[in-house]
């Protein structure tokens, strides 16, 4: 299982819409954290961590399709 950690300051930005498709599957073990530390990132893109590895976006659809294409 992959795991991914999210900060909840970075749903704002749209990272909410993706954590919720990525519960539909069992892929992964997602942990929100209230600050993951990437706060520069954080208020300007969004971003997840895919196994300690960040994966950044412009749009919820562009990090779904990154996070996914990382399998």
């Amino acid at each position: 299982m992959r795991k991914i950690d999210v900060c909840e300051s970075n749903f704002a930005l749209g990272t909410d819409k993706v954590i919720e498709e990525l519960e539909k599957s069992n892929e992964f073990e997602i942990e929100i954290h209230g600050c993951l530390g990437y706060c520069g990132e954080c208020c300007e893109t969004l971003y997840v961590l895919l196994d300690g590895e960040m994966i950044q976006a412009d749009t919820a659809e562009e990090l779904l399709k990154a996070i996914n294409e990382k399998k």
